[in-house]
């Protein structure tokens, strides 16, 4: 399948924050995030995911503060969990996403950002393979409806439990 990114639909989307283990997780619980490829198909994360937005390791907080949205890693983290698309079109597609969130800033900002995409898609290259195979074992384990079912919640209850153990 070909998804390559090109834009969001919306500049925002409606979440709660929830306490988990690795910190801050979002449970998108109204909406899904909608976006639309080159090719002009739209696509959208699957509803009431519990996601942590970017998985990076504390010491690239700095440079990612500059990030004022968790979009692109609301849609990068379904892609890794369910694989859908390649690991390469995944980590473009949130390359591309954090990109796009330099659209109408002013040069320093979209300098920032552009720099946030860049270290962000290396550290996908470098070390995403191990989230990457550890998600297709689970997914040849449990089949895509029960890796849905490790992320996804029906109440703010069930998302506190997924972020807890650190699901996200």
């Amino acid at each position: 399948m070909k998804y390559k990114f090109s834009h969001y639909k919306s500049d925002a989307v409606a979440t709660q924050e929830v306490p988990g283990r690795k910190g801050i997780a979002y449970w998108l619980d109204r909406e899904p995030v909608e976006w639309v490829d080159e090719d002009g198909g739209e696509h959208a994360t699957p509803r009431n995911i519990v996601t942590d937005g970017f998985s990076v390791p504390k010491v690239v907080w700095g440079i990612l503060k500059w990030l004022d949205s968790r979009i692109p890693g609301f849609v990068h983290d379904p892609a890794y969990w369910l694989q859908y698309c390649s690991k390469a079109l995944a980590d473009y597609n949130i390359y591309a996403g954090v990109c796009s969130l330099a659209v109408g800033k002013k040069w320093h900002r979209r300098f920032l950002i552009r720099r946030a995409a860049r270290i962000i898609w290396a550290g996908l290259k470098v070390g995403g393979w191990l989230a990457w195979n550890r998600y297709k074992a689970q997914l040849e384990l449990l089949g895509y409806e029960g890796v849905l079912a490790l992320h996804t919640a029906e109440t703010l209850d069930e998302a506190r439990v997924i972020a807890k153990q650190g699901m996200v």
